[in-house]
């Protein structure tokens, strides 16, 4: 005599005599699988647990098949992977849609789960969760559940910072989350007449016209200047005021002021041309006439002093920079 595949119930071959003892047989395995089947879906079973570890008594189960759908009622939360044992048939383990341990179910949780023969395992019904979030899109040690499964964040976070200006770009990186508020100092200083002329500092231009100076150290020709001699110097820069011996040429102000007018016998400022200006001064010292020149175009000061053999002197000026 044959038996079905799954539940075992006796076929009689065409050569067995008929024995009602076989249906009573086959009719008591159908009433206790259809039995089991009802109290399953009609019927939700309160765990115990001790720790992670839950069960569930459920009347006239006495073996596990693939697919054996139980609705339980957690009575406590866990705080890790669980396990279930149902009518003691052995403890075991709680997985999720994706195959991951069950971990965090609360109490009085109601929850549909059904047994996998294949695995030896309880798989808890429903996905939950969904979506296409991926690590990087998440914050850092946050979890989510997407549809690929369960994700840990990796999005770092940022805390308050306070930026100082300085001659360095300072960058505050992508792919983080700023948490706190971020301070880019400024200055109330930072205006136009506060920087150099042709400097421009964070998109503010310069106004105002910033001065050098420098000063030129030499001696005359050991046999002195007589008329005729020119000592030149190339001066740096544009030349805004020079000094020397007392005289002070403004070349801004296209005008030569004397501090020894008594001395002075000529001072002017003569345009050229090409509009640019030619400063010539000559005044007497005792015994001597001396003459300085300074020439916008060729930026060369001239120098024509009588002085005693070897005296040092000195060419004092400001200018701007090119």
């Amino acid at each position: 005599m044959q038996t079905t595949a799954n539940y075992e119930l006796k076929k009689p071959d065409q050569s067995d005599a008929y024995n009602i003892q076989n249906e009573n047989d086959n009719m008591d395995i159908i009433d206790k699988t259809m039995k089991e089947i009802s109290d399953a879906n009609a019927d939700i079973y309160t765990t115990n647990n001790v720790g992670n570890n839950y069960s569930v008594s459920i009347p006239n189960l006495t073996t596990l098949r693939d697919g054996y759908p139980i609705r339980v009622k957690f009575n406590a939360a866990s705080t890790g992977e669980i396990t279930i044992n149902p009518s003691k048939l052995g403890a075991k383990a709680v997985v999720d849609y994706f195959g991951k341990p069950v971990t965090n179910v609360r109490k009085d949780l109601i929850a549909n789960i059904a047994y996998d023969a294949t695995n030896g395992n309880f798989q808890l019904l429903g996905k939950g969760g969904g979506g296409t979030a991926t690590a990087d899109k998440i914050l850092k040690d946050e979890t989510a559940t997407v549809d690929s499964g369960p994700v840990v964040g990796t999005i770092p976070s940022k805390g308050a910072q306070t930026y100082i200006p300085g001659t360095t770009d300072q960058i505050i990186l992508a792919g983080q989350y700023i948490k706190e508020q971020q301070i880019i100092l400024g200055d109330p200083n930072l205006k136009p007449e506060n920087i150099p002329l042709n400097t421009t500092i964070f998109g503010i231009k310069g106004t105002t016209e910033m001065f050098k100076h420098e000063i030129i150290s030499s001696k005359f020709k050991p046999d002195g200047l007589g008329y005729g001699d020119q000592m030149r110097f190339k001066l740096n820069g544009t030349p805004v005021i020079i000094i020397f011996a007392g005289c002070i040429m403004l070349i801004k102000h296209h005008s030569i002021i004397m501090e020894q007018p008594t001395l002075q016998t000529s001072a002017d400022a003569a345009k050229g041309s090409d509009g640019m200006y030619s400063y010539q001064a000559s005044f007497n010292q005792p015994m001597n006439q001396n003459f300085i020149r300074y020439d916008e175009r060729t930026k060369i000061f001239v120098l024509d002093y009588w002085l005693p053999l070897g005296d040092p002197f000195q060419i004092e000026y400001y200018y701007l920079p090119n």
